[in-house]
């Protein structure tokens, strides 16, 4: 066993040992993998200010997080709803923007409640 660790462990010539080459490697691979799909989804989104709100509330210090989190269980309403109507987050949203976000709230809203009553069949019937 202590020549099998010694093996991983060892780091010839100074360089990275090989337990941290596979380390770095699956941890390189999971970012990739991360980062295509954060590519996707802004895609998907396809308006570069959420995206930036979202980005901000990602790299924002742990007491603004804090702040948001808060606001949203005290108003009852999705985290990202609360992220992207912040002011804490530049820039501000245009009203066409604040609509598309609340139709989507409230499209996710009923999906759920369907779903959970036994609609579902409903409505993936008519799409």
């Amino acid at each position: 066993m202590k020549g099998v660790l010694d093996l991983f462990l060892a780091q010839p010539l100074g360089t990275r040992s090989l337990m941290q080459r596979i380390f770095g490697l699956a941890i390189n691979d999971g970012i990739k993998t991360t980062q295509k799909s954060i590519e996707l989804l802004q895609a998907k989104i396809d308006d570069p200010t959420l995206c930036q709100k979202i980005q901000q509330y990602t790299e924002a210090d742990e007491r603004i997080k804090q702040l948001i989190r808060d606001e949203a269980v005290e108003d009852q309403v999705d985290l990202v709803v609360v992220i992207l109507r912040s002011e804490h987050f530049a820039p501000e949203l245009q009203v066409e923007q604040i609509g598309r976000i609340f139709n989507a709230f409230v499209a996710w809203n009923n999906l759920i409640d369907n779903v959970r009553f036994g609609y579902s069949h409903q409505l993936f019937h008519y799409q």
